[in-house]
């Protein structure tokens, strides 16, 4: 027989049995978002009819739920890449960066819900059919409404999903034992109604504590916990990220993603970061881009930029001076040789015809270097781009005619004054307009016009970005010749032709710069007459006049930026937290033709 509710008793015989026994049949059933589309459905018919057009989510050990373990440390709302800590270890959300790291996870109670809320059953959970690692997740319930994935793309959400209750776990499913919730997770609590007929749902989120793949099952249970019988489950495959997408350093990855879409997005840091700093840039983007239902293979590059830490050690040294201590203009030579070459090979070996990549800061230079050489990729996102505008645009309304200036501040140590002073930008001759074409040839100015024959570049630019609007110009002002910091490298415009940018060894020795020497004399001999492409609005040539991205806009606005979008944040995309970047990352998606985003 079957009630109202889809309970069904029966009879059913054992497989070396004779005699038959009563049985009862609960609709019931756990799912999760497996297709990333946004919504999740149940397989059998408990899902809300409003999602007929939506297929359904199911998993399988062959076809698994992908999500990796959260061991990283996301406290204060930054990612620490070199603590040790990890967040899984307590059993409280860190914070709204932290949740980035957490899935959805769905229960169906179906006819049960009287007997939870009075106690006559109970329900738990427990993994099945586990492998040689023992897989464990923490279970959290989740605040959003209707178990939407707000967490992730809204602040208000997320700060009561942190904030309140609810940012503490309910428990651990860990193999060899089951979790078996309190009579109060179904009772009406939090603002959510109780558990019921019309309401049978209970939404959570999990986060991975440890590797493992197995089958998350629901359990029935007796009043006094013991346990009746066994309900349906999802098939969950908790990894390290390394072990999710590719990578040209230790590369990690661990078979082919179930689902994967045939195309692949490769990511490219930017100058000053750290092994560890770079990757945790590509696993955010990565992470990110997860979220927003990217289903393509992932690739991270990482190229040897110089780094330093010596300017955490001396708080005083204003931003402007980080280029010394890191030595911007050594990487940037790097960015133009091995850093490009070596993308190109990694590149072209990536699998899948459809390949776009992207950028960030200096790592455009690797990235467009690379083009130039023959690299092929079908949509190119320059992020904040520290090239010159001029290397893509040859255009003369790139020259910045008026000359402006920069506070500087300088200091040597923690208790020492700070030394303000100001750098004056715009008002010295550049190679880019000597009237020697072989000094030109030299030069910044239109190196990169021609790589839209290569792919498509799309130029997300930010006016008022900290570092391409003014550490950038502090730099090409200073160290560049004729600057205070230029070192042996000269630019004397009234020289003969070839021998106007050159190297000063002293002594009256003079070494010009000769053609297959250009990366060279960039880096180091030639001072730039425009913005950066990364802060300039005007930047055309390579990159169409409809592929540009105003960060500036106010649809992107970051919480805490005076100014709008953005503001003047350099690294939004990977520092800010994620439940304010779905319209950059969406924007990403489109752009790139990866997607469509799911809602």
């Amino acid at each position: 027989d079957i009630n109202d509710a889809g309970m069904i008793v029966g009879q059913a015989l054992k497989q070396s049995e004779t005699t038959p026994h009563a049985v009862l049949l609960v609709p019931a059933d756990l799912a999760v978002d497996a297709n990333r589309d946004g919504f999740i459905k149940f397989a059998g018919n408990l899902h809300d009819t409003n999602l007929a057009a939506v297929p359904p989510d199911r998993t399988s050990e062959a076809e698994p739920f992908r999500f990796w373990v959260n061991d990283d440390d996301d406290s204060n709302d930054e990612d620490h890449p070199e603590s040790g800590n990890q967040d899984s270890a307590d059993n409280q959300i860190q914070s709204l960066r932290d949740l980035e790291d957490f899935a959805r996870l769905w229960i169906n109670v179906g006819g049960l819900h009287a007997g939870l809320i009075d106690g006559t059953f109970k329900v738990g959970l427990k993994w099945k059919n586990t492998g040689a690692l023992d897989p464990a997740i923490k279970i959290y319930r989740a605040v959003g409404p209707n178990g939407s994935d707000g967490y992730v793309k809204d602040q208000e959400i997320a700060d009561d999903q942190v904030l309140g209750p609810a940012g503490t776990a309910l428990g651990t499913v860990a193999a060899g034992s089951t979790f078996i919730f309190p009579a109060s997770f179904w009772q009406a609590s939090w603002g959510v109604p109780a558990v019921s007929g019309s309401n049978p749902n209970r939404h959570l989120l999990f986060e991975g504590v440890s590797e493992g793949k197995g089958q998350l099952v629901i359990t029935m249970h007796k009043a006094d916990g013991t346990e009746i019988g066994e309900g349906p489950g999802v098939w969950l495959d908790l990894l390290d990220v390394r072990k999710m997408y590719t990578s040209s350093e230790d590369n990690m990855l661990t078979g082919t993603p179930p689902g994967e879409t045939e195309q692949t997005l490769a990511f490219v840091h930017g100058w000053n970061m750290s092994p560890e700093g770079s990757r945790n840039y590509a696993e955010t983007m990565f992470k990110r881009l997860w979220h927003r239902g990217d289903k393509g293979r992932f690739a991270y590059y990482r190229w040897n930029t110089d780094w330093s830490d010596a300017f955490d050690k001396v708080p005083a040294v204003g931003k402007a001076a980080e280029a010394y201590f890191a030595n911007y203009n050594g990487s940037e030579y790097t960015a133009w040789t091995a850093g490009a070459t070596a993308l190109k090979a990694f590149f072209e070996g990536l699998p899948y015809e459809t390949k776009n990549i992207a950028a960030h800061s200096m790592g455009n230079i690797v990235v467009s270097e690379a083009m130039r050489q023959g690299m092929k990729v079908n949509n190119y996102a320059l992020m904040q781009p520290a090239v010159p505008a001029a290397c893509y645009d040859e255009r003369g309304v790139i020259e910045q005619t008026q000359p402006a200036t920069h506070a500087v501040e300088l200091g040597l140590w923690d208790d020492a004054p700070i030394y303000t002073t100001s750098v004056t930008v715009w008002n010295r001759p550049t190679p880019d307009d000597d009237s020697d074409q072989a000094t030109r040839n030299m030069a910044y100015r239109g190196v990169f016009k021609d790589i839209g024959q290569n792919g498509t570049p799309i130029l997300f630019y930010l006016p008022n970005d900290e570092a391409t609007s003014y550490a950038w110009e502090v730099n090409n002002a200073v160290t560049k010749p004729p600057g205070a910091l230029a070192g042996q490298f000269r630019y004397m415009r009234n020289n003969p032709s070839g021998e106007k940018l050159y190297r000063d060894y002293g002594g009256g020795i003079h070494v010009p710069f000769f053609g297959s020497e250009r990366h060279q004399a960039m880096s180091f001999a030639c001072r730039t007459w425009g913005k950066a492409a990364g802060a300039e609005s005007q930047t055309q040539g390579a990159i169409a006049a409809g592929n540009k991205v105003d960060l500036g806009g106010p649809a992107f606005a970051l919480p805490g930026e005076t100014e709008p979008g953005f503001g003047d944040e350099h690294s939004g995309q990977f520092k800010a937290n994620i439940q304010s970047l779905k319209p950059f990352y969406d924007a990403l998606i489109n752009r790139l033709q990866i997607g469509p985003p799911n809602p």
